[in-house]
């Protein structure tokens, strides 16, 4: 496709960008949906999933070198786009709890919920890019979710007997040595 750096880099700076939350606690989050009218108010606050994947995608659209030079929507590329990845593993990293894990934020109180498998091995697939550059709180956070993931395995190997969250974990641990 001859024009699709164009059309991902306008993409990102006029639609994926400005939904971006910017009020505390999900400030560098990104929402489950871009807004609209008419949204469900659980839709509208940050999302570790959305958020996780979103930087995930965004970071290797960047290595990939994906995104043209250039200013439109009142924002510029690549500027803008690597300040909202920075604005994002921030607000990823904080979104770990105390025992490693990472969770979601309740949308009505605000509050870290329990730490969860698939949204620990969600977050860490973000932040392991981050980490492989040599990011200290991406190093640091990466460390403690696969700590806290490995205590979570069944007996039977999986993860909360789900074939889908186990996937997700193994997706996000390094492969064996």
């Amino acid at each position: 496709y001859p024009s699709d750096t164009i059309d991902l880099t306008v993409t990102v700076l006029c639609y994926l960008l400005p939904a971006q939350a910017t009020t505390s606690p999900w400030s560098g989050s990104w929402p489950y949906a871009l807004p609209q009218n008419g949204q469900p108010a659980h839709a509208r606050h940050g999302s570790l999933t959305a958020t996780a994947l979103m930087l995930f995608e965004l970071k290797k659209q960047r290595q990939a070198g994906r995104f043209v030079s250039g200013s439109v929507c009142s924002a510029t590329s690549p500027a803008g786009i690597d300040a909202a990845m920075a604005g994002a593993k921030t607000w990823l990293v904080a979104q770990a709890n105390g025992d490693g894990g990472f969770a979601e934020r309740s949308p009505q109180s605000g509050a870290l919920e329990a730490s969860s498998p698939a949204a620990s091995a969600l977050a860490v697939r973000a932040l392991a890019l981050f980490a492989a550059e040599g990011d200290a709180a991406a190093v640091a956070a990466v460390a403690q979710a696969r700590n806290w993931l490995a205590a979570q395995q069944n007996p039977d190997g999986s993860w909360r007997g789900d074939p889908f969250v186990t996937a997700r974990v193994l997706a996000a641990l390094p492969a064996a040595a």
